[in-house]
């Protein structure tokens, strides 16, 4: 009769199938997805706290504190609004330019910096995973909640410039009012795409750094500071693509109900309701699949 040595390492199979017959758990196994979204449930209060302390980190080291979070896409739109407004005529093409551009590239930085800080939820707390068990899932959803509230002065402050911008003639009415379903749907968006992310750059840090190539690509073909629609209007493949991109759908939305004050198609909105809650499914879906995973060096 042969005996096991004490000393050779059991496989991860045998381990399973010891945890089975004896009622235990191995750690950072992968709970059934109900029950996992009911862990995510119960540690609220934990997501909420390191979304707070996460958006107080951020700044705290800066002497302007938390203003950078308005300060740095006014400045980023500044340098937009000389090099496409001034040196290259754009201006010229759209009514309320300043408008415009700062909607564009406020939501724009938003959803984008989102993506990108969402990416290093795992790999950037690997002391926290190993020290506590929580959903793993509670990292990206922090790191969105996170971008969220960050992004709320800084809508504050496109409702002034927007106002400012249409003196002496005012044209904000009540479709103001649909920024918020679109601030919701962005922030749904937000969390699918930080997922989706944080799971594929948790053990390979370089992809994170193709982030920074995607976002580019990404700011030229949304319609940032110019309108895809007048741009493309003579090639009706490129147009359809341009305007199936997530971004340009929202940045719509956003100019429609704050700028242009007009009713938006339901396309539009169908759209981007389509493409939040499809990658929050798909990120949701993903990230748990590998819940496993992440506690792995």
């Amino acid at each position: 009769m042969s005996t096991m040595n004490a000393a050779q390492p059991v496989g991860t199979d045998a381990l399973r199938s010891l945890a089975d017959s004896t009622g235990l758990s191995p750690v950072g196994r992968r709970p059934g997805l109900w029950a996992y979204t009911r862990s995510l449930w119960d540690h609220r209060d934990f997501i909420l706290t390191m979304a707070r302390s996460g958006l107080r980190a951020k700044s705290s080291n800066d002497r302007l504190g938390s203003v950078w979070l308005v300060l740095t896409p006014l400045l980023q739109g500044l340098v937009y609004f000389f090099v496409f407004g001034l040196l290259l005529g754009v201006a010229r093409d759209v009514e309320n330019f300043v408008g415009f551009l700062v909607i564009g590239v406020i939501f724009f930085q938003h959803i984008s910096q989102s993506m990108v800080q969402g990416s290093r939820a795992v790999s950037g707390n690997r002391k926290l995973i190993q020290a506590l068990a929580f959903p793993r899932a509670a990292l990206p959803i922090a790191s969105s909640l996170r971008s969220s509230m960050g992004f709320l002065p800084a809508l504050a402050v496109v409702f002034v410039i927007v106002f400012l911008s249409w003196l002496p003639e005012v044209r904000i009415g009540w479709r103001v009012v649909l920024v918020v379903p679109l601030v919701l749907l962005i922030a749904v968006f937000n969390l699918g795409l930080a997922m989706i992310t944080a799971r594929f750059t948790a053990h390979v840090n370089d992809l994170g750094n193709l982030l920074p190539l995607f976002t580019r690509l990404w700011l030229y073909t949304s319609g940032v500071f110019y309108p895809v629609e007048r741009y493309a209007a003579d090639n009706p493949v490129v147009l359809s693509v341009l305007t199936a991109n997530p971004m340009h759908i929202f940045l719509t939305l956003g100019r429609d109900a704050i700028l242009w004050q007009q009713d938006s198609s339901w396309q539009y909105w169908a759209g981007a309701a389509g493409w939040a809650f499809g990658l929050l499914v798909v990120g949701y879906l993903v990230f748990w699949q590998a819940e496993e995973e992440y506690t792995r060096d």
